[in-house]
């Protein structure tokens, strides 16, 4: 079964959409190609794989226009995916305003309590306040750093140049 947001759902069906919209280095060794969405979710939506789990749908987006982020309610977890950039990564994302909202809304998150660890898609997990936050905070300074450098005119030609090359491949 894969599930995915609205925004999400034409970028996992056709892949060649979504590398035509945002080219990035190996993107299709990443992706292994498109595959069919079976359940649309929403932000707050519940999902009960099983009696005593339940994972609630956050929706995180700026890595990509829907990204959800699922909160595993009992434990205190949550499964960020993206959302969150690390230093030592290629940061990606569809909006760097999008990203700092989703930011503080897992700062939010941590800070009620509602979240005591994060599993990232790559990096280790947090564990705590404190490390959380931390992370979070090293993640803003990152997106809003990049933010600047993306609105520059070289940058913008660079991705234009990188989309133009790409055109005729993997399409």
């Amino acid at each position: 079964m894969v599930y995915a947001s609205e925004g999400e759902k034409p970028w996992i069906e056709d892949t060649g959409l979504q590398f035509r919209n945002r080219p990035i280095p190996n993107f299709h060794q990443l992706t292994g190609g498109p595959v069919q969405v079976n359940r649309t979710l929403a932000d707050g939506e519940v999902l009960q794989p099983e009696p005593g789990l339940t994972l609630r749908v956050e929706e995180t987006p700026g890595h990509s226009r829907g990204d959800l982020s699922y909160l595993l309610e009992e434990e205190r977890c949550i499964f960020t995916g993206d959302a969150i950039p690390v230093p030592d990564d290629i940061p990606i994302w569809v909006s760097g305003k999008d990203s700092a909202v989703s930011l503080q809304r897992l700062e939010t998150l941590c800070l009620s309590g509602t979240v005591e660890t994060v599993y990232p898609a790559w990096d280790l997990a947090y564990y705590g306040t404190d490390e959380i936050l931390d992370k979070i905070r090293t993640a803003e300074d990152l997106v809003e750093r990049l933010s600047r450098w993306t609105c520059h005119p070289l940058f913008q030609r660079t991705v234009e140049g990188m989309r133009e090359e790409s055109a005729g491949k993997h399409v």
